[in-house]
């Protein structure tokens, strides 16, 4: 009997100890707080992350896979660091605006730009457009207006502003906001993992989600 499916989008809280895998790639990772979800409900995982990527890649991803979400599927989408800007250099992925202060030297080589016209972009940039909650929130509600058209239950991991998220749509039964891993990167240094978080944190994201997806049953 074919299982219904738990897709996950994010960056790398969600692909785990994973680099650069396609969709359907994905090794089993039994500690990962999605695989945690996926396993409680009885769901096979698919993974759409990619690390270091930001939400416009989160978004697009999304959008170009929804054509196979099914009913009883669960989607969850893991919202990321708003700092990282969508450009148009292949194999760089996103830029994070620390790279654009100190631009490192893969950067310099493929953008045909020097270091000093980055780094006066980045002053700018930060001097005058950086808006972190702006930006968070221009995603969040793309991928809200998303999840709200797709056929099962959304799982959204905002980065910013969960509980403004939560009321303003409590009275929708498929959407439901809970705990994004990056909330914990603080709790614990002392590990090896790429994702900077032990795998008895991402236990702990894992049976908070599960607890907001039953409670919203």
């Amino acid at each position: 009997m074919v299982k219904n499916k738990l897709h996950k989008f994010g960056c790398s809280f969600s692909t785990h100890r994973f680099f650069n895998l396609e969709p359907g790639d994905y090794p089993h990772d039994p500690s990962n707080y999605a695989s945690i979800v996926a396993t409680h409900f009885d769901l096979e995982v698919q993974g759409y992350a990619r690390e270091g990527q930001g939400n416009s890649f989160i978004l697009k991803e999304l959008n170009e896979n929804r054509h196979l979400f099914e009913p009883n599927d669960i989607v969850i989408v893991q919202i990321t660091n708003p700092d990282r800007l969508y450009n148009r250099l292949e194999w760089f992925g996103d830029i994070k605006v620390h790279e654009l202060l100190d631009p490192p030297s893969r950067l310099v080589e493929i953008s045909n730009l020097s270091k000093d016209d980055i780094k006066t972009f980045g002053y700018v940039y930060t001097s005058l457009f950086e808006d972190k909650v702006q930006t968070h929130n221009l995603y969040c509600d793309s991928i809200v207006s998303t999840c709200m058209t797709l056929p099962c239950k959304s799982v959204i991991l905002p980065y910013l502003n969960r509980k403004e998220y939560e009321e303003k749509f409590k009275d929708f039964d498929n959407i439901i906001f809970s705990d994004n891993p990056w909330n914990y990167m603080n709790l614990d240094h002392d590990n090896f993992r790429f994702d900077h978080l032990t795998d008895e944190l991402h236990n702990r994201v894992g049976h908070n989600i599960i607890k907001d997806i039953e409670r919203k049953q």
